[in-house]
């Protein structure tokens, strides 16, 4: 039985509302104001609240507020009643978070119409979560036993070599061996990673009650934080001289965990997918409300066909490049971009190369405009 919440300081108006819903065969709790409203919620959590706008003390926008912040009642669906309804109005109360809207005066077959329609998305969503979890759930089962047993197996090799062998051995042969077993751990450790954010952005993509759990930071030395990192990658390709740097200073709106890792896999496939003797440039450049990332290479560059459908647990010519790793590196990093409303892009050319461009917001104040923006889209 569904419950449904009735927020008006109003009693002839919730006496009707109770009375319509509980002959429907709905579960009907009524408040009389806003903060007892609030209170019912997060003691019953119900699945529906219906709520008048314009009520001393904590009002209809204030109350969605409230509830929104609080991650027991974030997603409730909450339809507004109000006896002067005004585009400014609804946009603010939209802008909030509410789910719909409801203009009194108004029949009792308009409110059962307004239910229904609320439930019936709220339905369509949660199958579509649901779907999404079942998918993602299956395609890492397909791809993570393979991912994370190569690496292990070279690591259980190389130390029953060392168990058995070990004493026999020249300091340069257990240096070597030492060596190999760090590549093999750090080839490990970044897969595990890599499927860990890749699940987090989803889940926090999908399920609404997670939206507002997204991580906020800023990446406050942008350009320092290039150079940091182009180097570092440069210098294990033993290809510092490939390296051109045009950077200048710039900020993103986005964790520097997160920053770290995006240019990490685009810098770090640049390198991987272009001969020794070739130039990467990574460039800086900035507009009026982005830092612009590109990354360019003359490496072997990726078919149309791939860039077209550019998704999770796909390796790019595995069979024929034998590089090492899952293939999503590109989706995590478009991925991580888009959720801090960010821009993507990728253009290639087969053996001539790739050049990878990231827009950053530089502000948390863009961020959030766009996030509004999208969460009214949305609804």
């Amino acid at each position: 039985m569904k419950r449904i919440l009735i927020i008006d300081d109003e009693e002839p108006v919730r006496n009707i509302l109770v009375s319509a819903l509980r002959a429907k065969g709905f579960y009907p709790l009524s408040a009389a104001n806003g903060q007892i409203g609030i209170n019912l919620a997060k003691a019953f959590q119900p699945d529906l609240i219906i709520s008048d706008i314009n009520m001393e003390g904590v009002d209809g926008y204030e109350l969605i507020r409230v509830l929104r912040q609080d991650a027991l009642t974030s997603a409730i669906p909450i339809v507004l009643m109000t006896g002067k309804p005004d585009f400014k109005g609804m946009r603010d109360g939209m802008t909030l978070g509410a789910d719909d809207y409801l203009p009194k005066p108004f029949s009792i077959d308009e409110l059962l119409a307004t239910i229904a329609s609320i439930f019936q998305k709220e339905q369509t969503r949660t199958q579509a979560v649901d779907q999404k979890m079942r998918t993602l759930t299956a395609n890492i089962s397909m791809i993570l036993p393979h991912e994370l047993l190569t690496p292990l197996n070279g690591i259980l090799g190389i130390a029953q070599v060392l168990r058995y062998e070990g004493p026999a051995m020249s300091g340069d042969q257990i240096t070597e061996f030492g060596k190999m077993l760090e590549e093999s751990g750090t080839r490990l450790q970044r897969t595990i990673k890599n499927f860990i954010i890749y699940a987090q952005i989803e889940i926090m993509t999908s399920d609404p009650q997670r939206r507002n759990q997204i991580p906020q930071g800023v990446t406050e030395h942008l350009s320092e934080l290039i150079h940091e990192i182009s180097n570092s990658i440069a210098a294990k390709y033993k290809r510092q001289d490939d390296l051109q740097l045009t950077v200048q200073p710039a900020i993103a709106a986005i964790p520097e965990e997160y920053t770290t890792k995006i240019l990490e896999e685009i810098i770090d496939n640049a390198f991987k997918f272009s001969k020794p003797g070739t130039p990467v440039k990574v460039v800086v450049e900035l507009d009026s409300d982005f830092s612009i990332i590109k990354v360019i290479d003359k490496g072997c560059g990726i078919m149309p066909k791939y860039l077209e459908n550019i998704g999770a647990y796909m390796q790019f010519e595995r069979k024929i490049m034998e590089q090492q790793g899952t293939g999503f590196g590109l989706i995590i990093s478009k991925r991580l971009t888009e959720l801090y409303n960010g821009w993507f892009e990728i253009k290639s050319q087969p053996a001539e190369g790739t050049e990878v461009i990231i827009k950053l917001p530089k502000s948390l104040t863009i961020n959030s405009s766009r996030n509004t923006n999208q969460a009214e889209t949305q609804n």
